[in-house]
């Protein structure tokens, strides 16, 4: 039996996710013993994200190279997300049921 994804698969909703989800961790980093230069990779790869997004976004504007451009980024971050959460907040006891739903 497979569990839902809890990083979602279309662009926008990865884009509206990662944003509430690292808004968040900076916000409670100190409370949930988050290290700090962990979460500073994350930070540096979602401000990498936000700056590449709007020309993906732009539907006018885009190309082939820009769609590989975002799977490539997409993937990277992803990855780097899922990893950060199994190891950081998933399984930690200072972060609630309520808010790792308000994570995104």
């Amino acid at each position: 039996m497979s569990k839902k994804d809890y990083i979602p698969q279309s662009v926008s909703g990865f884009n509206d996710w990662q944003k509430q989800a690292v808004a968040k961790l900076t916000e409670n980093k100190t409370t949930w013993g988050l290290p700090e230069d962990r979460l500073t990779a994350i930070t540096a790869k979602a401000t990498e994200w936000d700056t590449f997004y709007p020309r993906y976004a732009d539907k006018n504007h885009r190309s082939s190279v820009v769609v590989e451009e975002k799977n490539v980024k997409m993937s990277d971050y992803g990855k780097d997300l899922r990893g950060f959460f199994a190891e950081y907040i998933l399984n930690n006891s200072k972060i609630s049921d309520a808010d790792r739903v308000s994570l995104g």
